[in-house]
């Protein structure tokens, strides 16, 4: 049997070549997985913080919402409180206006009814101081 020993070193290469090239193949093929997973894992990492900051602002944008709804309410309430209250001084006002409106009027008509009468007493004085000069007079 006659070998080429030149063919088989070329086969030799080749066979060689080709395994090596499959291992390089394998061990890229394989790096590229690790990487993936790596990615992977990063960004389902992300993605979870990503959720729980959502979750965390969703919380906090509804305990805003009940605060402001609660802040709302209570400005209802002192709407309500103060327009009660300026009904009630509105109405005393009325009342005390009206009260005093009568005791003006009563206090004028006994003005009146005084002076009528401080009149008729000035009067009657003249009348009987006329009639005492009168009577000293003859």
């Amino acid at each position: 049997m006659i070998f080429n020993y030149g063919l088989l070193t070329k086969i030799y290469h080749f066979y060689t070549d080709a395994t090596l090239e499959l291992d390089d193949r394998y061990k890229k093929t394989m790096m590229e997985i690790e990487a993936l997973k790596d990615n992977l894992a990063i960004r389902k990492e992300l993605s979870q913080r990503n959720q729980l900051t959502s979750d965390t602002m969703k919380a906090q944008m509804a305990d805003t919402a009940s605060e402001l709804e609660k802040h709302k309410q209570d400005q209802r309430d002192i709407n309500a409180a103060m327009t009660q209250q300026y009904n009630k001084m509105q109405t005393d006002k009325s009342y005390k206006i009206h009260y005093l409106e009568r005791e003006l009027m009563q206090t004028q008509k006994q003005l009146r009814e005084t002076e009528k009468k401080l009149k008729e007493t000035e009067d009657e004085k003249e009348r009987i101081i006329k009639e005492k000069d009168e009577e000293i007079a003859d």
